[in-house]
């Protein structure tokens, strides 16, 4: 398949740069432990690059203000998680591929207990909006 905008080339020429294993669209499983209460978080990560030193997560992003940056952060910290206990013997990288622009950017993911703490702030929201409603 030929790319038909300057968006699919950005991802065409990237795709082709990487060597190793590419996986694309695995489920992702998080389990955590929120006050006692052990809840799971899913989500869907974009590509795996597999290689025998390394696991890298790539998610891709469309947005042009980059305005949603810290959320994509909690999002790839979750599956940064879910990737160091499936492949505990090689280090794991998370990052954002731009497709409008085509940076890719690397993050630092967030430790588990502030996504459990993320986690508990959003429980604590959705209950007070109950709360209210009642």
């Amino acid at each position: 398949m030929e790319p038909a905008n300057d968006d699919e080339r950005y991802i065409k020429r990237f795709i082709d740069s990487l060597d190793g294993d590419l996986r694309v669209e695995q489920d992702a499983y998080l389990p955590l432990t929120v006050d006692s209460e052990r809840i799971t978080i899913y989500g869907i990560i974009d590509l795996v690059h597999l290689r025998p030193e390394t696991v890298d997560i790539i998610d891709f992003k469309t947005d042009r203000s980059r305005i949603a940056e810290s959320e994509y952060w909690k999002q790839l910290s979750i599956y940064y998680h879910v990737l160091t206990e499936c492949f505990p013997e090689r280090p794991v990288t998370a990052s954002i591929f731009y497709t409008t622009d085509g940076k890719h950017v690397n993050i630092e993911p967030l430790s588990k207990s502030e996504l459990g703490g993320l986690a508990k702030l959003i429980e604590e929201s959705t209950t007070e909006s109950a709360s209210v409603l009642d």
